[in-house]
């Protein structure tokens, strides 16, 4: 076991069960095929870390174990969610890793598929000198969250109103009463509307990110099967502020479906 680790939230890929409020907008098909490329863009990232990645796992039973083991392989570790909401499953996760012996601890989601793996070096750097690190996101929310065993503040996931906008400043205010030192990542953005996704995809083609999705057998992969089952190899190119990326397969399907563009009014120059 090493001594850091990366805790990445997932839900069981199930139609009416993930990614609902963008499913409103675009369809509940296209809304469970997006959110399976989020997931395999993230883990083709992590897996390029050094640290431990657990895929802590909703919901909590043996099918959704195993249905996660056979499509995203044995490179990690594989922990259900506990029962409570989202305060008191975070709160454990971290809880459970730091009992286990891991010293320094992140905790993602699943609503960013581009985030690159410099993310992820920064905020384990910023763990030295700070009692917590924290990433913005652009909804409110946050996208990251992380501390050291020694500093771990779980008032941080009590009295916090998840899924509103003020999830963030909430818990920046938990983490000062506590005396916590923090430090804060870049924003980014997450996926949960039609229009973060037009957002978000607007940003790809700002930093020049289409390239990405030019891997044929990617492209292939999306148009042959609708949900892609296995990663991809993906090829290199820059990404966010000449980041690495990671986003072949939710570029891919978007690029790939006419009605998808069509519905969440994005329009390709």
């Amino acid at each position: 076991m090493k001594k850091e680790c990366i805790i990445f939230y997932v839900k069981l890929p199930k139609d009416g069960c993930v990614k609902t409020r963008l499913a409103n907008d675009i369809g509940s098909f296209h809304a469970l095929n997006l959110y399976r490329c989020f997931i395999l863009d993230l883990t083709q990232m992590l897996k390029k870390l050094s640290q431990d990645i657990i895929i802590s796992y909703s919901p909590n039973n043996q099918d959704t174990e195993l249905f996660f083991r056979n499509w995203l392989g044995d490179k990690f570790y594989y922990k259900a969610q506990s029962d409570g909401d989202l305060g008191v499953r975070m709160r454990q996760s971290f809880e459970e890793v730091f009992k286990a012996g891991y010293e320094k601890a992140l905790l993602i989601g699943s609503d960013s598929p581009d985030l690159p793996e410099e993310m992820f070096w920064q905020a384990f750097l910023k763990l030295k000198t700070s009692d917590a690190v924290i990433g913005p996101a652009n909804d409110g929310g946050y996208w990251l969250i992380g501390f050291s065993s020694d500093s771990f503040c779980p008032e941080a996931f009590e009295g916090v109103l998840w899924s509103s906008e003020s999830v963030f400043e909430d818990t920046m205010e938990k983490l000062r009463l506590n005396n916590r030192h923090v430090e804060l990542m870049p924003e980014w953005i997450d996926i949960d509307t039609s229009s973060d996704l037009i957002q978000w995809f607007e940003s790809q083609k700002n930093y020049g990110n289409l390239k990405s999705c030019e891997n044929p057998n990617i492209v292939f992969q999306i148009n042959k099967l609708a949900i892609p089952i296995s990663p991809a190899p993906l090829p290199n190119g820059e990404g966010q502020n000449n980041l690495s990326i990671s986003t072949s397969h939710t570029l891919a399907y978007i690029l790939s479906n006419s009605d998808l563009k069509l519905c969440s009014q994005i329009i390709l120059s």
